[in-house]
């Protein structure tokens, strides 16, 4: 079995935390959208290797009996082809008898991250909105995804949009080009790291030391930029 999910967090931290071209350049929004990417990635890899090893280690003589229902289940969900939002929320309920609670954090920005994946994956191009408040603050308006990177203070305007945006009417963006950029890369990858550790406290005492030593380290808040 391979472990790759420490691994493409690790990338998703490295490139985070290196980018040093001016913040709209294309270097810098390129390097911003792989390590988003990277930190998607890496939590569909955790989940997914988390089922596995689950399976392996369910038969031993003192595996806890979560462990075999854990393995069981996400086998399962996998067949029905269940999103990794699903997976998560199954995970955390079978190791500690409690869903994520998808109003708070951790989940709500875990949940927004997959919504800025597939909104970056998505093949036709997607257009970002901007208007002048009541105030005449220059805001995102559309699509909602922007109103919430706004909200939670990892997305700005940049001056060029403000100095654009007219007085009446909106003013339309490239929506991968804005979101693409440093701070909500590093946003992913706090992200990322913070969901990982809820699922890894609720691992049985019995299991925990597998699980640590293939995740803890590489998943960690000491190497979050």
């Amino acid at each position: 079995m391979y472990i790759n999910a420490g691994r493409l967090y690790q990338d998703a931290v490295q490139i985070a935390s290196t980018i040093q071209s001016p913040p709209s350049s294309l270097q810098a929004r390129r390097e911003s959208l792989a390590s988003i990417l990277f930190a998607t990635m890496s939590l569909e890899a955790f989940i997914n290797e988390l089922h596995h090893i689950a399976l392996e280690f369910a038969s031993a003589t003192s595996a806890p009996v979560q462990l075999r229902v854990l393995g069981d289940l996400l086998e399962e969900a996998e067949r029905s082809r269940a999103s990794i939002a699903s997976k998560y929320q199954l995970a955390k309920f079978i190791l500690s008898s409690q869903p994520f609670d998808k109003g708070a954090s951790p989940y709500q920005d875990f949940a927004l991250l997959f919504d800025v994946r597939n909104l970056i994956v998505h093949t036709k191009p997607l257009e970002a909105k901007l208007r002048k408040d009541s105030s005449g603050k220059v805001v995102w308006v559309e699509p909602k995804i922007m109103v919430r990177l706004q909200n939670i203070n990892v997305l700005e305007v940049t001056d060029y949009l403000k100095g654009s945006t007219p007085e009446a009417g909106e003013l339309i963006s490239d929506l991968v080009a804005e979101i693409s950029t440093q701070q909500i890369a590093l946003w992913a990858c706090r992200t990322a790291v913070r969901i990982v550790e809820v699922i890894l406290n609720a691992i049985p005492v019995e299991f925990a030391a597998i699980t640590n030593t293939f995740y803890r380290k590489q998943f960690s808040t000491t190497t979050q930029p």
